[in-house]
C-alpha cells in the first residue's frame, strides 16, 4: 500500500508568542475506524489555534474522514476531512493540518468527533495553544478560510483532472459555508458530498459504487423521447431573436435563490409553483414568493428539514403567500407562522399535485415534457431536493463545461466515453446564482433508485392568484404558422374560438407545429390560413376580441373598439375607403394597420395603439388621422 504524504499549507500565524504563551500537545497515538467522540481537553483550556498530525486510510472511492472540534459555546469546527476526489484513495500522511481551527477566537474545546465511512484515521497529535487573539482575529480568520477553500479546489481539480471526471471545482457560495451551515444545507452532519458544495460546472455523476455494471440499474435501450428538453429554452427563450427571449439562462424557470438552513424542501416546492405560474399563464411574471411561509406554516417540515409534497399540500389548500408578506430570514432563524402579514399582495393556491408515477428513465422524460417536477436525490447520507426542469442526451462532441476564466479550457466528450448515451439531468438548484453555473446543476446518476420516485410532484392548475385569473393567460401566435401557443394546461377561454385544440409546441419557429408525447414538434409545411373577419356594418366592441385572421372594415362601416383588441402577429387591419375605426379608450394590440384614402382613424379617450416590433401604421394620402388623446406603443416583447 503506497504512502502519499500530504503537506496542507499552513498560514502565517500573526500574533505575537510571549513567554506567557502556553503550547499543548496531546499524543494519541489512537486508531478510529468507527464514529467516535473523544474527550482530551483540559475543560479550562482557552486555545486560539489547534491542528491534528495523523494517518489516514481511505479504502475505497465511498471513504469519508472528518474531525470536527466541538466546543463549550456548542459550536463545531472542522479540523480535517478527506474523500475522494479531494484526496486519494490509499494510505496518507497529514502534518498540522487546520481546515477552520487555524484561527480561533479564544474557544474552550470540549471534544473531537471522528466521523468515518469505510476508512480509518490514527491521529497521531494534537496541537493547541492559548496565544493571545490578535487584534485583526477576523480578518486572520477570513484569510485563512479562504487560503484553504482555494486550496481544496485546486486540489479537486488536480484529481478530477488525473480521473478524467466532466466537471470542475471552484469557489461558489455553498462551499464557503461553515462546516455547521454545511451540516444545515446537507441535512446531517455525516455529509459525503464527493466535492458537490465546489461543483462550478460540467456533469456530476452520481456513481454507483456498489456495482461495476450500471446496466442493470440504467436503460441502455434507445430511448423513443427526444434527446434534449429544456423548459428554460423552451420556444426559443434563449435565442435572442425568438419572440420569446427573456435574456437571462433561466428563461422560462423562475430565478435562481439561495436557500437558508435546510429549507431545500421548501424551495424545491415553491421554485416549482412559481415556474408554473410562469408557464400557466405563459409570460414571465417570475412571482417571488416565501418559502418561509411554507416553512413555518405549512407543517411540511422545518428549517431543519421536510419534504416537498406535504409542502404542496399546503399550496394546494392555503396557498403561498408573497416574499414580502413573509420575508425569509436573514440570520436563517425560523419565524413562527403567526408572523405572517394579513393582506399579502399575492397568495397563490394550485388545484392539485401527482407524486411519482414513473419508474425508469423514460418515465421520467415523459413527465418532464410535459411539466417541471420537483427532484429529490438520495446519496451517500445527503437527501437533496431540488426542481428538474429538462434533460439532454450526452453526445460525442459535447462541450459540457468551458471555464470563464480561461481561454481555450473547456471538457469534451470524446470517441469512446462511457457517458455517451446517458441521459444528464437540468437541475435547478437553491444554492444562489453563483454557484454551480449560474444556479443550475448537470447530474447523471448511475443508480436510478438514488431518485426518490415516490415523492416527486408534478402541480397542476388551474391556479387560484390574488393578481391574475385565466382572462390573464396569453394565447398567442407569434410565429404565425396559425398554430397558438398558450403555456401548460388545456387550451383557455381567452383563446379565439378559431383556434386549434393542438397547441404549438414551438411558437419561435413557423416550421414547427405541435409536439408529440415524446417531444416530437411536427413539421410544417405551409401555416394554417384563417379567413379576414370584415365589418359591413356600424359595429362596437366593448368586450375583449382576439381574432386569428386579418380584419376589413368595408366601404360604409365603422369599427368602435372601447376593449381589447388582441390581433395575430404579422396581421392587418384594413380601413376602406369611406369607413372608420375608432378607437374609444380600446386597446388595439400585434397589427399593421393600413388606413386607404378617404378613410378614418380616430383615436380618443386615452386609447392606445400597440404595435409589435416590425408592425407599420400606415396612413395613406387622402385619410384622416385624428389623434384624440390616443397613445402608441411600439412593444419589445410579446
Amino acid at each position: 500500500m503506497k504512502l502519499y504524504i500530504i503537506n496542507i499549507l499552513i498560514g502565517i500565524l500573526i500574533v505575537t508568542i510571549t513567554s506567557s504563551t502556553k503550547a499543548e500537545n496531546i499524543n494519541l497515538n489512537k486508531t478510529f475506524r468507527k464514529d467516535s467522540t473523544i474527550f482530551v481537553f483540559n475543560k479550562t483550556t482557552t486555545i486560539n489555534n489547534l491542528e491534528l498530525n495523523a494517518i489516514v486510510n481511505l479504502t475505497n472511492e465511498r471513504s469519508l474522514v472528518r474531525v470536527v472540534l466541538g466546543c463549550s459555546d456548542n459550536k463545531e469546527y472542522l479540523v480535517y476531512e478527506a474523500y475522494s476526489p479531494l484526496t486519494n484513495i490509499g494510505v496518507f500522511k497529514i502534518n498540522g493540518v487546520s481546515d477552520e481551527t487555524e484561527f480561533l477566537n479564544d474557544v474552550k474545546p470540549i471534544y473531537l468527533k471522528i466521523l468515518i465511512t469505510e476508512a480509518e484515521i490514527t491521529i497521531q497529535s494534537i496541537k493547541s495553544n492559548n496565544n493571545k487573539a490578535s487584534n485583526t482575529i477576523s480578518s486572520d480568520i477570513s484569510t485563512s478560510l479562504a487560503a484553504k477553500r482555494k486550496i481544496k479546489s485546486d486540489m479537486l481539480n488536480q484529481n478530477l483532472v488525473t480521473k478524467k471526471a466532466k466537471w470542475r471545482a471552484g469557489i461558489t457560495s455553498l462551499s464557503k459555508m461553515s462546516y455547521m451551515d454545511k451540516k444545515l444545507y446537507f441535512g446531517v452532519e455525516k455529509y459525503n458530498s464527493f466535492g458537490l458544495e465546489y461543483y462550478n460546472g460540467g456533469i456530476f455523476e452520481f456513481k454507483d459504487y456498489d456495482s461495476n455494471d450500471i446496466s442493470n440499474m440504467i436503460s441502455k435501450e434507445q430511448s423513443l423521447y427526444i434527446d434534449h428538453f429544456d423548459w428554460r429554452e423552451k420556444h426559443g427563450a434563449n435565442n435572442p431573436l425568438s419572440p420569446y427571449y427573456t435574456g437571462s439562462i433561466n428563461g422560462w424557470v423562475s430565478p435562481i435563490k439561495t436557500q437558508w438552513a435546510s429549507t431545500c424542501w421548501a424551495y424545491s416546492a415553491v421554485g416549482l409553483v412559481e415556474t408554473f405560474v410562469n408557464l400557466y399563464y405563459n409570460q414571465n411574471i417570475n412571482l417571488d414568493l416565501s418559502e418561509h411561509d411554507v416553512v413555518s406554516c405549512s407543517g411540511a417540515g422545518s428549517s431543519s428539514g421536510g419534504w416537498p409534497a406535504p409542502a404542496l399540500n399546503y399550496i394546494k389548500d392555503i396557498g403561498v403567500v408573497d416574499e414580502s408578506c413573509f420575508p425569509n430570514p436573514i440570520n436563517g432563524i425560523q419565524l413562527p407562522c403567526t408572523t405572517k402579514c394579513i393582506n399579502p399582495l399575492e397568495r397563490i393556491k394550485i388545484e392539485n399535485y401527482i407524486n411519482g408515477g414513473f419508474s425508469n428513465e423514460d418515465g421520467l422524460k415523459s413527465l418532464v415534457i410535459k411539466s417541471p417536477m420537483t427532484f429529490i436525490i438520495c446519496c451517500s447520507y445527503i437527501c437533496h431536493a431540488t426542481v428538474v426542469v429538462g434533460y439532454r442526451t450526452i453526445k460525442e462532441g459535447d462541450i459540457v463545461w468551458h471555464s470563464e476564466t480561461e481561454s481555450g479550457s473547456y471538457i469534451t466528450i470524446q470517441s469512446g466515453d462511457p457517458l455517451i448515451g446517458r441521459t444528464c439531468w437540468i437541475i435547478k438548484n437553491s444554492g444562489g446564482s453563483n454557484n454551480a453555473t449560474l444556479g443550475y446543476s448537470y447530474y447523471v446518476i448511475d443508480n436510478f433508485n438514488y431518485i426518490l420516485k415516490s415523492s416527486m410532484s408534478t402541480v397542476y392548475g388551474p391556479i387560484n392568484s390574488l393578481q391574475f385569473t385565466d382572462n390573464d393567460i396569453k394565447c398567442v401566435d407569434l410565429d404565425g404558422d396559425g398554430y397558438y401557443n398558450w403555456g401548460i394546461g388545456s387550451k383557455p377561454a381567452s383563446c379565439p374560438s378559431c383556434v386549434p385544440d393542438e397547441k404549438d409546441g414551438d411558437d419561435s419557429n413557423s416550421n414547427l407545429g405541435p409536439i408529440d408525447s415524446y417531444g416530437f414538434c411536427q413539421t410544417l409545411t405551409s401555416p394554417i390560413s384563417y379567413p379576414d373577419v370584415t365589418i359591413t356594418s356600424n359595429t362596437t366592441w366593448n368586450t375583449k376580441n382576439t381574432l386569428c385572421g386579418n380584419l376589413v372594415i368595408a366601404n360604409g362601416a365603422t369599427l368602435t373598439v372601447s376593449d381589447k383588441l388582441v390581433m395575430p402577429i404579422n396581421s392587418t387591419i384594413t380601413v376602406l375607403a369611406n369607413s372608420k375605426l375608432v378607437v374609444d379608450g380600446g386597446t388595439i394590440t400585434y397589427a399593421n394597420i393600413v388606413a386607404e384614402n378617404g378613410s378614418e382613424l380616430t383615436l380618443q379617450n386615452n386609447a392606445l395603439l400597440q404595435l409589435y416590433k416590425n408592425d407599420e401604421l400606415n396612413i395613406k394620402t387622402g385619410a384622416i388621422f385624428n389623434n384624440d388623446y390616443g397613445d402608441i406603443q411600439i412593444l419589445s416583447s410579446y
